[in-house]
């Protein structure tokens, strides 16, 4: 799971989504609430939620997260 930074657009991490791809990952990038100027309580949960549906999507009881930021 990729989480691009504060106003930084999902699209911005297309090579790195796709050269985890290519390695045979499971990928998604995920932009936080209000591009990540939301509280943070309501950007903590949306990304639990967002975690939560990787799992069931993929399977997995694990989500590695690449976390972009200042």
């Amino acid at each position: 799971l990729i989480v691009p930074g504060l106003n930084t657009p999902t699209v911005y991490f297309r090579e790195m989504f796709w050269y985890f791809q290519r390695k045979g990952y499971n990928v998604s990038v995920f932009s936080l609430p209000n591009e990540g100027f939301a509280d943070l309580a309501v950007s903590a949960e949306a990304l639990q939620e967002e975690i939560n549906r990787l799992k069931t999507m993929f399977k997995s009881d694990v989500v590695n997260l690449i976390g972009y930021s200042m």
